[in-house]
């Protein structure tokens, strides 16, 4: 028996009309995420783009997409079937396009720099409480030294202040949206273009 339609506090907004969707483990992290093959406004008039929610938090979902996909990955969204293609160990993705060409994806290298898990300012590979306090710690008194900037960075705006410790607090205990990719369990690089760095994290070593 299923109690609790959770769409609107899981799942993430689109008005998309989705025609198929995997479950795969992307970013493999041990738990299983979602791709999407949609079609747009009119049934495939206009092209939608296949879509990547990452599984962030035990169930929670966030658009993902451009983490994972490059730039105009979009179509008549029909299919969407996973495998490890070339053998090289890694997921690749096939989409099927109603009406239009296909796409092959194959997985690249990841990201270069360090692995963390976001929002972990501490380092002590788990989001909780302590991690806001130690980002308050280091902004506003002595001590509370950050080893990776990146996983301080919450909102993953490129900058260490205030609102990343608000945004860890929000997540942690009213609900909020999780922190930014790689999220707060899985460790991965950052993928954003920003000056922050990770010297040490709870995910090396």
């Amino acid at each position: 028996m299923f109690t609790d339609d959770v769409t609107a506090t899981r799942l993430p907004v689109d008005d998309d009309d989705s025609m198929d969707g995997d479950f795969v483990d992307i970013d493999a992290d041990g738990d299983v995420d979602m791709v999407t093959a949609n079609l747009g406004p009119g049934f495939g008039r206009v092209p939608a783009p296949y879509r990547v929610g990452l599984n962030v938090r035990g169930g929670f979902f966030v658009d993902a997409t451009a983490d994972f996909f490059p730039a105009g990955i979009e179509g008549d969204g029909l299919d969407v079937e996973a495998g490890d293609f070339d053998r090289d160990g890694r997921l690749d993705l096939y989409l099927a396009s109603r009406g239009g060409a296909d796409r092959l994806l194959l997985a690249g290298p990841e990201a270069g720099g360090a692995r963390f898990r976001r929002a972990d300012a501490n380092g002590d590979g788990s989001v909780d409480i302590a991690d806001p306090s130690h980002s308050l710690t280091h902004l506003f008194l002595e001590g509370g030294a950050l080893e990776c900037d990146d996983a301080a960075d919450s909102n993953d705006d490129g900058l260490i202040d205030l609102a990343d410790a608000v945004y860890t607090l929000n997540f942690l205990f009213l609900g909020g949206g999780p922190p930014a990719f790689p999220g707060p369990v899985a460790c991965g690089a950052d993928l954003s273009a920003d000056p922050l760095q990770c010297e040490i994290s709870s995910c090396e070593g």
